[in-house]
């Protein structure tokens, strides 16, 4: 998992279309010999047992306490490993386009940190679904898509091999806390971390291809672009104060150069679009 960088945690993006049904499984004889693919995608919690899952060019072992994602469309098979009774939660759902869930970032196997209760939340979404209540299936939805994000997170800031990428997904979550406050600077945020500016420069670099200003304009470009749309009562002076910009004037230019348009300009063709 190597190939993993922090701009691939930082735009995370899936969403899912229908959860096809949960369960909590007890097996004693399981067993998938031959190799088939996956009709849809399958998040499991490990509680006792084992299987060693075979998927051709790659493989791996799914213990207790580890989380494993089977992807769609991959054909595997698998053996139960002498490890007892096979304790675990499923959640299989499909989500659109479907390369999405594949292309996450963490591990097919992987052991949450002790931070993060893996089993109540498996649990928990598996209690909904079986309670068949109202909206339980929207709700399975959201808590599945809530536990991947805990996942992704926990897998991004302690696995140890990934020292730079930890950092800074801290630093640009303080980034995107703060975005609104306008004496925000890089040095603050050096002095937050006790860190150096030239770190930060090189550390942004390295894992996003850009500067730390750059990369806090985006943010606060973005969330521009957000309010010129849901808040038509703004002015655009309005819209360059709440994102952190003393002068209009310097924000229309951070805008421009950007987005390629001003913000006038941009509310406007948002208005046509929605029309």
């Amino acid at each position: 998992m190597s190939s993993f960088t922090a701009s691939d945690f930082l735009s995370v993006d899936i969403g899912i279309t229908k959860i096809d049904n949960v369960w909590y499984q007890c097996d004693t004889n399981w067993a998938k010999p031959q190799k088939s693919e996956r009709i849809c995608h399958g998040l499991l919690y490990f509680i006792s047992g084992g299987i060693e899952y075979d998927f051709g060019s790659f493989g791996f072992s799914a213990l207790p306490g580890q989380v494993v994602r089977l992807p769609a469309g991959i054909p595997y098979s698998g053996r139960k490993l002498e490890y007892g009774v096979n304790r675990y939660y499923c959640i299989n759902f499909y989500t659109e386009p479907s390369e999405d869930y594949t292309a996450l970032p963490f591990p097919y196997s992987y052991t949450p940190s002790g931070a993060l209760d893996a089993e109540s939340a498996f649990a928990e979404i598996e209690e909904r679904w079986r309670s068949a209540s109202l909206c339980s299936k929207l709700e399975c939805k959201y808590l599945t898509l809530q536990l991947l994000a805990s996942l992704i997170k926990d897998f991004a800031t302690n696995d140890c091999h990934y020292d730079d990428r930890s950092r800074i997904i801290r630093y640009c979550e303080y980034l995107r806390g703060n975005f609104h406050r306008q004496n925000l600077r890089v040095s603050e945020l050096a002095g937050h971390f006790h860190v150096s500016e030239t770190h930060l420069r090189r550390i942004f670099a390295s894992e996003l291809g850009c500067s730390p200003a750059a990369y806090l304009a985006q943010i606060r470009v973005d969330s521009a672009k957000r309010l010129l749309c849901e808040r038509p009562d703004y002015s655009i002076s309005q819209v360059s104060d709440a994102c952190g910009y003393s002068s209009v004037y310097y924000f229309s230019s951070v805008f421009h150069e950007v987005v390629g348009c001003s913000p006038s300009r941009y509310r406007e063709e948002m208005k046509k679009l929605n029309f």
